[in-house]
């Protein structure tokens, strides 16, 4: 896959991927799912690489985009609809919303919220411009654990924000 064809694909629907930040993986195994890339946040950049069918040659990146390239880094909780031992239910998903330089945005979606707080530090180590509509960042210093903040969000995000194309809200 070349990088204008990832581009393309992340500016026209979200794309579900694994995010490593400084080795450590989120989320730890891929339940719901299938990502289409690997997405590795480090202090040299962040690594975007291929998954599954996805990948010509084993681990063979797509693209490096420096910290410099990078405008701004938006974070959204969607509420997505899942089923769990044949119950229907839902779970909360953490939407990053990467805008580039050169006018393109990358919308991928993680499993796992709980890399919201280091990726949060990560980015403001590298000076990045930081955008938060739902306060993500107030509720998780107010909730103090990441238990707390996922509970917190989950009572209160609006329950129809994923299924009318409107930004979600926190009642």
């Amino acid at each position: 896959m070349k990088w204008s064809e990832f581009v393309s694909q992340g500016m026209t629907r979200v794309l579900p991927v694994i995010v490593e930040v400084y080795g450590k993986k989120y989320p730890h195994y891929t339940s719901k799912l299938y990502p289409i890339c690997y997405t590795s946040f480090s202090d040299l950049g962040i690594l975007f690489t291929p998954c599954g069918l996805f990948r010509r040659k084993k681990k063979h990146s797509i693209r490096t985009v420096r910290y410099k390239e990078v405008v701004s880094v938006e974070f959204n909780v969607q509420r997505v609809p899942t089923v769990f031992l044949y119950l229907l239910g839902s779970s909360l998903h953490l939407n990053i919303i990467i805008h580039l330089k050169d006018h393109s945005i990358l919308h991928l979606e993680s499993e796992d919220i709980g890399l919201f707080p280091e990726l949060i530090q990560l980015l403001k180590k590298h000076k990045v411009a930081i955008k938060d509509p739902l306060k993500l960042q107030a509720i998780l210093k107010e909730q103090d654990t990441m238990e707390k903040f996922y509970s917190y969000l989950d009572k209160h995000l609006e329950a129809n924000s994923h299924h009318n194309d409107r930004e979600p809200k926190i009642k």
